[in-house]
């Protein structure tokens, strides 16, 4: 069940209506039907509740920010991978919990809204990839010339840590800056 703002088309709601919608966010939906029924604090919003979505967003779609800077190191231009791109979400998290027919039916409308890229920030499983709905909405997606970038998953360093071992997923790893500060 996909309710949100296509931002000519919205769910009007105080949280998120079309006015959070710009050049950059074109679409915002959330897929919530059975987290619904595992919980009851579940919000019907696409709205980013704890900013990891617009933490993800900004590193695949952000544009130009002069003068930025990371502990007083690092000085310079931080931009997204696409700085281009227009952006539509799809909410299919809530807290700790993903469902997989939440998962699939953000996929599924991702799909049919004729997107060109999904950049996942989920991670499936390596040993069910028959059955894991990253690895069979990714396939539904390739299928359809749409390029599906994943996340590895948090369960690293060690070996076979990986999440998303599918060929037709490119799979990234997040690292983190290990500086202390300026040298």
């Amino acid at each position: 069940m996909a309710k949100g703002c296509h931002c000519h088309r919205i769910n009007a709601r105080k949280d998120f209506n079309s006015s959070h919608c710009s050049n950059k966010l074109i679409g915002a939906q959330f897929f919530n039907k059975a987290a619904h029924q595992h919980t009851s604090n579940i919000t019907d919003s696409p709205r980013d509740q704890d900013r990891h979505g617009t933490h993800t967003a900004t590193t695949a779609a952000g544009g130009f920010v002069v003068g930025a800077e990371m502990m007083s190191s690092a000085r310079g231009t931080a931009v997204g991978v696409a700085p281009q791109a227009h952006l539509a979400m799809y909410q299919v998290c809530y807290g700790i919990r993903c469902i997989d027919s939440d998962i699939m039916a953000g996929f599924d409308k991702a799909i049919q809204d004729g997107v060109d890229v999904l950049s996942i920030s989920l991670s499936g499983g390596q040993d069910r990839i028959t059955i894991d709905p990253i690895t069979i909405s990714a396939f539904k997606a390739m299928e359809k010339g749409i390029f599906v970038s994943c996340s590895t998953g948090n369960k690293g360093p060690d070996f076979s840590t990986v999440g998303n071992v599918a060929p037709w997923v490119l799979t990234f790893i997040p690292i983190q800056t290990m500086n202390a500060g300026p040298t």
